[in-house]
């Protein structure tokens, strides 16, 4: 049984009622996503969004190493996903390309993150990557696409302070007396996550070798 979260106090499939229930909030973006962007012909990332959202359920639940490894592998399919999908469908690289792209990054974050994985941000050190990823996407969108950045600055910021809440859930247990601030992660997580699919999304249905949206 995992007990990392300060609102896990028992085994009880209940004990973490707030972390489990906020994570209707990426079935809620999904839904918005779609309904905004309903001449889309490819809802891939929605999908892997509401698939976040019910592992992460279910890790707040049923709170084992299984669904642990499940949260996970969720979480990194999107990242990869996205990644893929800025590679290849905004900055125009090759499909072969793009996934090559994507593996390079990842092999080069994974012993970056071993060597900080005792640093004063905790477990959270895992998501800096893809912190540092937005950022550099909407450098690179800005100086060599010539695309506002406006959402990818949006998703950065929230994403930081997102990252501050779910890092500060554990430190500040004994205050909140067992409720803690992994849920206002969720929360943020999920608009963050809006911020990153509309960029995809808008750019890609701007894209002039794009036949996949409605202009």
């Amino acid at each position: 049984m995992n007990y990392s979260y300060c609102e896990r106090t028992d085994s009880a499939f209940w004990s973490e009622p707030l972390n489990a229930v906020s994570n209707l909030s990426f079935f809620l973006i999904a839904v918005i996503l779609y309904f905004k962007f309903k001449n889309n012909k490819n809802n891939t990332a929605l999908y892997l969004l509401t698939i976040i959202g019910f592992s992460s359920f279910l890790y707040h639940t049923v709170s084992n190493i299984y669904f642990a490894i499940i949260d996970s592998i969720a979480i990194i399919t999107f990242v990869f996903y996205y990644l893929y999908c800025i590679h290849h469908k905004i900055f125009n690289f090759s499909r072969m390309y793009s996934l090559l792209l994507c593996t390079i990054v990842i092999l080069i974050y994974i012993p970056i993150l071993y060597f900080l994985k005792e640093s004063i941000i905790g477990s959270s050190i895992v998501y800096m990557p893809m912190l540092i990823n937005i950022i550099l996407y909407a450098f690179i969108s800005y100086i060599f696409n010539k695309r506002k950045p406006n959402l990818l600055v949006y998703a950065s910021i929230l994403f930081i302070i997102s990252l501050a809440f779910r890092t500060l859930d554990y430190k500040i247990c004994a205050v909140l007396k067992s409720y803690g601030t992994h849920f206002v992660w969720h929360i943020l997580n999920s608009i963050t996550i809006y911020f990153l699919i509309k960029f995809l999304y808008i750019n890609e249905r701007n894209h002039p070798k794009n036949t996949n949206l409605d202009q």
